[in-house]
């Protein structure tokens, strides 16, 4: 192992735009708790932190030989191939500690049958997050060594800025539930420093651990080109037509028996919900083009991924959706009793005393902005872009309601603007004064990613 000659150190805040879950399985009362150290302090462990950099950085860099070569250097290499040198990491990497309060939540998830669309017995479950705008410290040192002291510095540099405005740009989530809108982050306050050991001030603020002496190094693109993505982004606003409640269960029996879901007391449309909402239109979608009825479609899975437990294979979401914020200036929750009826006599059910505090429109905001829609796929066909303009044209016309108690005409949402993106185009759509439709852009694009979508379903249907 060649002479250590300097460090780099990176440093910064870690803010969560959105819960966290990074879980260590079951817990006394919880079935994933999150990790915790021996007093309690919830915590990012390293090896997950420095995974996620990693994957994040060979799934979007565009690598030149020579640049995967001192890559190889910067991360370390297996000994998996004999053939191959094989190198210890220059990272180091701690774990990441909160430096705010912590506020963790408890939320509730169930299960869904395709077919039926109803929630499967026995498939409740809960788990706990770390509540969005928690702060963590993140510290990151990489070695420099005489053998990468020439060239390969300014690499390693080009590597630490890709890494950091990757941070800064949410594009780095943590944690379980990506695709759902968990784990979104964003870097703060980083600062990059840089100290050579040539300078007997520099070994010395390293040994008592400052910064004052070291170099400052400024914070720039990376020279590293990102690879090209093809996305299809789709962001909505939405007005709701009635009232919307997607369930909470309060632990105080005081409390009513459930409240619409809130994360840091405010209340929120989850991605969770949205995700599964979605996910059964788009099955019902395929599957009416396709004039059968499967309910593990092969192009759903494809899409959102799965996980089959007896085959023990799976695969992950490409579609993306973020939790977003309620306004709630444009809302105000009631408290609603309802019973239940025994359908056989008529009459009132023993004990079927129950209550809601679900959220409704105030009547001065009726056809304002209340919710927001957030949903994207990478690396997305056009039969897919296809699929999701239908669900879009669902959540617009009320067809498609989200949420619970939807059989009593709650969830149901009216569109009022969205914007649509692609790699090279982009769409605008809204209402005008007399409620009618307008697209602004190329109408036939949006008309052959339907008609790719009717394509994909026959061309599957023919050779299934």
């Amino acid at each position: 192992m060649s002479e250590l000659i300097g460090k780099l150190l990176i440093e910064g805040d870690l803010r969560l735009l959105s819960p966290l879950i990074i879980g260590k399985g079951s817990g006394d009362n919880v079935d994933i708790e999150i990790i915790k150290d021996e007093d309690g302090q919830p915590f990012i462990p390293a090896t997950s932190f420095v995974g996620l950099l990693r994957n994040y950085f060979y799934t979007h860099a565009e690598l030149t030989e020579e640049e995967l070569n001192v890559s190889k250097l910067f991360w370390g290499s297996s000994y998996e191939k004999p053939n191959e040198n094989y190198y210890q990491s220059s990272l180091i990497v701690e774990d990441l500690y909160p430096i705010t309060d912590i506020s963790i939540k408890v939320r509730d998830g169930i299960k869904i049958d395709n077919e039926v669309n109803v929630a499967l017995e026995k498939h409740k479950f809960n788990y706990e997050v770390v509540e969005p705008e928690a702060v963590f410290h993140m510290k990151l040192e990489v070695n420099v060594r005489r053998i990468n002291e020439q060239n390969y510095i300014d690499t390693y540099k080009n590597i630490i800025f890709f890494l950091i405005n990757g941070l800064r740009n949410n594009k780095i989530k943590l944690g379980a539930m990506t695709s759902k809108g968990f784990g979104m982050c964003q870097l703060e306050n980083v600062n990059l420093y840089e100290y050579d050991f040539k300078e007997k001030s520099h070994v010395i603020a390293w040994l008592l651990n400052q910064t004052e002496a070291a170099k400052k190094i400024d914070i720039k693109p990376s020279n590293i080109k990102e690879k090209s993505i093809q996305t299809f982004v789709l962001s909505a606003s939405f007005e709701i037509k009635n009232s919307l409640l997607i369930k909470s269960y309060p632990a105080d029996p005081l409390d009513p028996d459930a409240v619409h879901i809130n994360s840091n007391n405010r209340l929120v449309l989850p991605g969770t919900s949205l995700k599964g909402a979605i996910r059964h239109r788009a099955l019902r979608i395929v599957n009416t083009l396709q004039g059968k009825q499967d309910t593990q479609n092969k192009l759903i899975n494809e899409l959102f991924g799965y996980v089959d437990e007896e085959k023990k294979e799976k695969k992950k979401s490409r579609i993306v959706v973020k939790e977003s914020l309620i306004d709630e200036n444009s809302i105000v929750q009631f408290l609603q009793n309802r019973i239940r009826i025994d359908r056989f006599t008529g009459g009132v059910i023993d004990g079927g005393l129950f209550d809601s505090y679900s959220i409704w429109p105030k009547k001065s905001e009726k056809g304002k902005k209340m919710l927001h829609v957030y949903i994207e796929i990478n690396n997305f066909e056009d039969w897919e872009a296809g699929l999701l303009l239908h669900i879009l044209r669902d959540l617009w016309t009320g067809d498609l309601p989200i949420g619970s108690e939807k059989s009593i005409g709650r969830g149901v949402l009216l569109g009022i603007d969205a914007i649509i993106k692609t790699h090279d185009e982009q769409f605008y759509l809204y209402k005008n004064n007399e409620g009618k439709l307008i697209v602004e852009g190329n109408i036939d694009k949006l008309e052959s990613f339907s008609q790719a979508l009717l394509m994909k379903c026959q061309e599957s249907e023919e050779f299934s």
